[in-house]
């Protein structure tokens, strides 16, 4: 036979039968409720079908063994109620058949949406109102902005009405829905190929949205769907993100055996409103005591904790199976969070509240006095089966505390009353995971105000920058003994808290000795044990309270002493139970502060770049409340946490042995992980904690080498060792780094404490316990003749005793104590002093203030200020914490097991959150394996300048990697997360690690390009002056008169201009300059091609006017010439006019087209009307083209226009392509193309036209006559 696994079963459900379990046994153990009845329960599967649901409800209605409607044969087991389902649709099924019989159902989880279909009469809702999560999530969803966002649903009736009533509500907040979609059930998937597809389109769809906020309306099984997920991306085109999940209460953190090592990373982050939950300490010893070799009447054990544990039971074992065999030794505390929990979960608190709500319902029924004779049966105390219907009318007014002190009440409507929480859920790569509440969801607030968040709180997917992620080993151990196990102890105490006491003794005896603090007062003081148990503790408060020899709780037997106030205790735990019993008698209690110390501990790893730190926790509620604050702030300051480690109590190592393997584990992660530096927040006694770690080598098959660590120890930790550790080697702790609370030396304390001997001081019943276990004696009259030990003579100096045991000067803790005594001191002498209150506080008599006026203590205590021995200023702030910051230590250990505490910073309170630390690095010693350099403790080398941090995949933030920085972009500092661009006026150097100024670059004189252009200017400009002067020296030759003189002129002087207006492009652009130089070039050069267009017309015209009868003869002349030269200027005048006035052109700064440059230019102002005026003289140089080339067979005496075509050609071909030229050049070089250009299309027209006439006045005047011009004509 094959183990198979049991997929369809949700493992961490089976502690909601658990709580139900629980309710009921703590209802029939408690004789105040239903006296001589007796409440039972059984459980039926619904199978998650609705057969086998009406088929179950049938049977609960019927009998055990055999279905028979309307008829009980079971008479001994009445139902009076049904707790279920924890879905919807199974709640409705169960209510169709129960509405029938008026048997009310109390439901737990989802809770069906009534409609005129649906029955209501018997439903009792622990759950809160739907409608209140969905104003809830809406106020969630505008807090942040959210107003874009995906919408999931459960694939059935359920799912669809929430979406009927969710997407109005959403729509008119402004909230739009990218996508609505149904979400199937995750046993839908199991074993069926056609769900992957489906899957894979639901996966893209989300991860190729917009939308990173996904709100989920699901049930108990929706968590397993939202982890399958992960393993989608495979076959996904589209790359993975982080994605915000929006969880309503229905779902559970829960999934099947099968998934245990599924990965949580997708819901990293999610925010999810759950039901509000109170912890039960007695819930989770209940469970501790479950194990099916055990509990044999579960019938549901067996199969859980063959699924949770991956082993099967011996009983169930056939012969051919190999595999792991349960052996009742597995713990239920190992579990995953997904698995199982230790403390009650929203479902489970529903199902606890409910039974309990059925009780209290049922004893106020039985307890009526109108209805006692029907309902009551005298004899046994029963309930008539035919009077449960009149359940209803107690169940919907019952109102009680519950065992946690929670009110629980229903209002009209059968609902609970009752908000939700808004819980943070931060997972870990070992399945663990972390409930942070963020928030709460208020059901008596207005709309508005309904919700509170902290937004700082919050930890975010590590695709926004936040995750987690680290690996973990498994190892085998074998057990093996501590060192100097043969040591036995004679006591549970820590020596060194003896200084303690007499910080407590010290500071009474100098405020008793001092005549200006409470004159003709004593003050007096008692020392009571917690023993660290909460009982001990409750114990010694009333008695404290009440007498000290007999407990009689609020009667003070012994009217000589009272109780003013409590100094202690030194743990939190114990000074939260003291705090129980204070609180009511008003009396105050010292506490010292905690963010503060936070805000240092980040404040100190930020400053070494410690940004891969572990964290270490005392297993109880503290430790877990230090890491629900810690995480998220570490998240936010970019420290990462690759582990984080529970360590039992000191004592525990010493009693059970299977710590060990606990303990190997711990040290396993520890030496095995990157980060070098570990957050410990201990309690007072911790720290044999750590010196007991470095004793794990010794253990087999543990391969971590050994390396140094970083100790950071928290306030609350001290440098104490019980008596067995004595000669256990400090070595591992050397180098830590400790916060303390700050202290100042006290001579005087120094001297009183070398005066404390055993054979002195008889008043001192702690003395002498100490004095055994520090100097390892015994008194003699106590020793015994066969016991070979030293004996204590009175001899033993303090002053010799290792630093773990004790020392001369105050510790941080003794330090507050004796501030305590001073604060409390003085409140009471401000409080005797007080004018207004004198006759009624103070008795004339004795002087003596009268204990019910104690609690006016509170205002003197919190208001008053004054300075110590030391001389230091003591007082509280307005929430009671003494305003005073933390000690830094450096802890030097020696080989003989000294230690030298060396201050080496502090956190100052009163400075800004960005300077509260102060530190000394130069002054800290490290430990030896770091060789005095200062360690690293982070999961990736610092990326150097030239490089960016890149996140790497499915890992923690503070995993990257090193990538260059891109072009145009530089990164000047170590660790950036993206590189930057350089201001404006610099550019990155090929390292990309610095900024280079960029050079100013324009076209200047002094450059050979600039020197170049502006020699071609003047030589071509020098060359027009000399044709001009030659033709106006030979003006009268036959070759001048027939080029039309005038005409020829004015092309030459415009052609002069259009060389000089090259220079305006040449030197540092300035505001005239910017303005004249394009239309200057414009208005010259169509000056110019326009006298060439009249020039060519005219040619035309003179041979058609040769022709007999030609009309023709009376165009030529001057009238048309001047005529097409000034209407062609003239309408590019009034272009360049229209640019100046509209869109002139300005000097401006270019940094952006060349990297290294910035470029002086003139802004055109208008592209649109410089290319306007290129385009009209190109239009007018295509005419004279066109023109010319027409007239270009003309007889030779007149035909100039083969010399016009040509000219024109070239000067369309050189436009033409400075076009293009200009457009691909940067800078300088985009005013040189333009200067070549106008030069050459200047000299393509002087070139062209008068070049050939030159040559013939100057060297050639014998063909320059009229005679030689006509026999060519002819």
């Amino acid at each position: 036979m094959e183990h198979k696994s049991h997929c369809s079963l949700i493992p961490k459900n089976y502690q909601h039968i658990l709580a139900l379990e629980f309710a009921v046994k703590e209802i029939n153990e408690n004789p105040q409720i239903l006296p001589n009845l007796t409440l039972g329960f059984h459980i039926y599967d619904s199978y998650d079908n609705g057969q086998r649901t009406y088929h179950a409800t049938m049977l609960l209605l019927s009998s055990m063994e055999k279905l028979i409607p309307n008829y009980v044969c079971n008479i001994q087991n009445s139902v009076i109620a049904v707790v279920g389902g924890l879905d919807a649709h199974i709640s409705l099924h169960v209510a169709t058949i129960l509405d029938i019989y008026k048997i009310p159902q109390l439901i737990f989880g989802s809770t069906p949406l009534m409609n005129d279909k649906t029955p209501g009469l018997s439903f009792y809702q622990l759950v809160p109102p739907e409608a209140l999560q969905h104003a809830g999530m809406v106020s969630l969803l505008l807090h942040f902005n959210w107003t874009w966002v995906g919408l999931l649903a459960t694939d059935s009736e359920h799912g669809e009405e929430i979406i009927r009533n969710v997407v109005p509500l959403f729509s008119k907040r402004g909230i739009c829905s990218s996508f609505i979609e149904k979400l199937p059930k995750y046993s839908d998937m199991d074993g069926l190929d056609g769900m992957y597809e489906q899957g894979v389109k639901l996966y893209d769809l989300i991860m190729g949205n917009k939308a990173n906020v996904i709100v989920v309306f699901g049930e108990s099984t929706t968590m397993g769907t939202l982890r399958w997920f992960t393993y989608l991306s495979e076959s996904s085109v589209v790359k993975p993100k982080g994605v915000a999940w929006i969880l309503n209460a229905q779902i559970e953190f829960a999934s099947s055996a099968f998934q245990r090592n599924w990965s949580t990373e997708i819901i990293h982050g999610a925010l999810s409103f759950t039901m509000q939950s109170v912890d039960l300490p007695k819930f989770k010893s209940f469970l501790k005591k479950k194990n099916p070799f055990i509990t044999k009447e579960d019938g549901f054990i067996n199969l859980f904790w063959q699924d949770v544990f991956a082993c099967i039971l011996p009983d169930a074992v056939p012969s051919d199976v190999s595999e792991k065999i349960c052996n009742g030794e597995e713990n239920l505390e190992t579990l995953a969070g997904p698995l199982f929990e230790m403390k009650m979960t929203g479902h489970s608190y529903s199902i606890y509240n409910a039974i309990h709500s059925l009780a209290h319902a049922l004893h106020a029924m039985s307890s009526s006095k109108h209805k006692r004779r029907g309902l009551t049966d005298r004899i046994g105390g029963k309930i008539h089966k035919k009077d449960f219907w009149q359940l209803h009318n107690f169940l919907r007014t019952v109102s009680f505390n519950n065992s946690a002190g929670k009110l629980v009440s229903f209002d009209q409507n059968g609902v609970v009353s009752g908000g939700f929480e808004v819980i943070n859920w931060i997972v870990f790569p070992n399945q663990s995971f972390i409930r942070a509440k963020i928030g709460n969801i208020d059901h008596l607030s207005p709309p508005e105000e309904m919700l509170t968040i902290n937004n700082e709180n919050i930890t975010w997917h590590t695709w926004f920058n936040q995750g987690s992620k680290a690996v973990g080993c498994k190892w085998i151990y074998k057990k093996k003994v501590l060192p100097n196990n043969e040591v036995q102890y004679k006591s549970s105490g820590v020596p060194k808290n003896y200084q303690h006491i007499l910080a407590l003794a010290y500071a009474v005896k100098e405020i008793n000795e001092n005549p200006q603090i409470l004159p003709n007062f004593t003050l007096g003081f008692h020392i009571y044990d917690s023993y660290d148990n909460a009982q001990r503790t409750y114990q010694a408060t009333m008695l404290l309270l009440s007498a000290t020899e007999r407990l009689v709780p609020n009667y003070l037997c012994n009217i000589q002493n009272k109780v003013i106030a409590v100094i202690g205790g030194l743990d939190a735990e114990v000074s939260l139970h003291v705090a129980t019993f204070l609180d009511i008698y008003k009396i105050p209690q010292m506490v010292p502060q905690e963010e503060l110390q936070h805000k240092g501990i980040i404040s100190l790893l930020l400053h070494f770049n410690w940004t891969w730190t572990g964290i270490l926790i005392m297993d109880n509620d503290q430790g877990e409340k230090f890491v629900e604050t810690i995480v998220p702030l570490f998240f936010k300051n970019g420290v990462c946490v690759p582990f984080i480690h529970r360590f039992p109590k000191a004592t525990d190592f010493t009693k059970f042995e299977g710590v060990l393997q606990k303990g190997a584990k711990i040290y396993d992660v520890i030496m095995n992980n990157k980060a070098n530096a570990v957050v410990y927040n201990g309690e007072s006694f911790a720290m044999g904690n750590l010196l007991w770690l470095q004793y794990i080598p010794n253990i087999e098959e543990v391969k971590s080498k050994p390396k140094g660590i970083v100790w950071i120890m928290t306030a609350q930790m001290e440098f104490s060792l019980i008596p067995v550790q004595r000669a256990w080697d400090l070595k591992i702790i050397d180098g830590t780094l400790s916060f303390t609370m700050h202290s100042t030396a006290l001579p005087e304390f120094r001297s009183f404490a070398k005066k404390q001997n055993p054979f002195s001081t008889n008043k001192d019943t702690f003395i002498r316990q100490f004095w055994q276990e520090a100097f390892d004696c015994i008194f003699p009259d106590t020793t015994m003749s066969d016991v070979e030990e030293n004996t204590c003579n009175g001899k033993e100096n303090l002053e010799s005793l290792l630093g773990t045991l004790f020392q001369m000067d105050m510790t941080g803790h003794s330090y507050s104590v004796y501030n305590a005594v001073h604060a409390i001191a003085h409140a009471l002498h401000a409080l005797s002093s007080s004018r207004d209150t004198e006759r009624s506080v103070v008795d004339r008599v004795g002087r003596k203030i009268h204990g019910q006026d104690f609690w006016k203590f509170h205002y003197f205590l919190r208001n008053g200020a004054f300075n110590n021995g030391a001389g230091e200023p003591v007082f509280f702030d307005q929430n009671g914490i003494v305003a005073t910051g933390f000690d830094i230590l450096n802890l030097i250990a020696f080989p003989n097991n000294s230690f030298l505490h060396m201050k080496v910073g502090n956190v100052d309170h009163s400075a800004p959150p960005d300077k509260i630390l102060t530190i000394n690095d130069e002054m800290i010693k490290w430990h030896s394996w770091f060789n005095q350099v200062i360690p690293i403790s982070v999961c990736s080398k610092s990326c150097y300048p030239g490089f960016s941090k890149k996140k790497k995949e499915g890992e923690q933030f503070c995993c990257y990697d090193c990538i260059p920085c891109p072009e145009g972009r530089v990164s000047t500092e170590n660790d950036r997360n993206e590189c930057s661009r350089c201001e404006d006026k610099f550019y990155p150097n090929k390292k990309h690690d610095f900024c280079i100024p960029k050079s100013i670059s324009f076209l200047t004189y002094k450059e050979p390009l600039g020197i170049s252009l502006a020699c071609l200017t003047h030589s071509f400009s020098l060359t027009t002056v000399l044709v001009l002067g030659a033709f106006i020296r030979h003006h009268d030759t036959p070759i001048v008169v027939a080029n039309n003189r005038d005409l020829t002129y004015t092309l030459l002087i415009t052609l002069l201009l259009c060389f000089l207006s090259a220079l305006l492009f040449i030197g540092k652009p300035g505001k005239f300059t910017c303005l004249l130089r394009q239309t200057t070039f414009g208005v010259v050069f169509s000056v110019a091609v326009s006298s060439v267009l009249a020039k060519t017309i005219t040619v035309v015209l003179a041979f058609m006017a040769t022709k007999p009868g030609s009309r023709m003869r009376k165009w030529v002349g001057k009238k048309l010439t001047n005529c097409i030269i000034i209407s062609c200027s003239l309408i590019q005048a009034g272009i360049c006019t229209l640019w100046l006035i509209f869109a002139p052109p300005f000097p401006d700064i270019d940094m952006f087209s060349v990297t290294e440059e910035i470029i002086l230019q003139c802004n055109e102002g208008s592209v649109t009307m410089f290319y306007c005026v290129l385009g009209y003289m190109g239009f007018l140089a295509l005419i004279s083209f066109i023109t010319a080339f027409l007239a270009r067979k003309l007889p030779d005496t007149f035909n100039e226009a083969k010399f016009i075509t040509f000219s024109m050609l070239v000067f369309c071909s050189v436009w033409l392509s400075f076009v293009p030229a200009y457009l691909s050049s940067k800078g300088k070089y985009m005013v040189a193309v333009e200067i070549f250009s106008i030069l050459t299309s200047g000299v393509g027209l002087l070139g062209c036209i008068f070049f050939p006439k030159c040559y013939i006045i100057v060297f050639r005047p014998d063909l320059n006559i009229r005679e030689q011009l006509m026999r060519r004509k002819t």
